[in-house]
């Protein structure tokens, strides 16, 4: 995973997961209070390798052939299962080195009902008088 991919993210509406930190979230949105529903995941980047696929590349190949040559071009081009597994090896390899994501995807979701604990957790200063909040 990417350094500034987090492992854990926080939504107040499950679709948004931009908070690290349940404390963060609440400490950016005041209105949450005990019992409300918000939304906790894992950031993933995901894999750009599994966006290529050599069949389409060598379909493409074809079309392309078959409008410039016609029926001269109607099998072209053969391409043995070796070829093919060749080709999609080099995409998947050239599409993780130049095409990485810049976002990330939130895997396993899963609701967290906001507790008095949450909220005490989020309102306790440090020993430097800042707030801060536990992981939950």
């Amino acid at each position: 995973m990417a350094d500034d991919i987090p492992n854990e993210c926080w939504s107040r509406d499950e679709e948004h997961f931009s908070y690290e930190t349940l404390g963060e979230l609440l400490d950016c949105n005041d209105d949450l209070q005990v019992g409300d529903t918000v939304y906790t995941g894992n950031g993933v980047t995901p894999d750009p390798a599994e966006w290529v696929d050599a069949d389409d590349v060598i379909e493409q190949l074809a079309c392309r052939a078959y409008d410039e040559c016609g029926e001269f071009a109607e099998t072209y081009p053969e391409v043995s299962k070796e070829a093919t597994a060749e080709l999609q090896t080099l995409l998947e390899t050239w599409a993780r080195k130049y095409c990485t994501p810049t976002w990330y995807m939130v895997k396993n979701v899963r609701e967290h009902e906001i507790t008095f604990e949450d909220i005490e957790a989020e309102a306790k200063p440090d020993s430097a008088g800042a707030k801060h909040a536990d992981k939950a």
